[in-house]
């Protein structure tokens, strides 16, 4: 089973698609992430709206991954 995971911080975001492996461990401790992308905003950042643009096009872009390396 596959999450996305979402980190939204003062200076970066990051995105990223974890593999729980719940079927071959009882533990989310041996969970590991498949693929992830960061962005580091800082300054860069507008606007929420702008902010909020970037996360989606990031969460496209995992699904891409995804999609390509027939994940889903």
């Amino acid at each position: 089973m596959e999450s996305f995971a979402i980190d939204i911080g003062g200076a970066n975001i990051r995105v990223g698609v974890v593999e729980t492996r719940l079927n071959e461990h009882s533990a989310l401790s041996k969970a590991r992430i498949w693929k992830s992308h960061l962005w580091r905003h800082g300054g860069d950042c507008k606007s929420r709206k702008a902010a909020v643009a970037k996360l989606i096009d990031m969460l496209i872009k995992l699904i891409n991954n995804m999609q390509k390396e027939h994940f889903l």
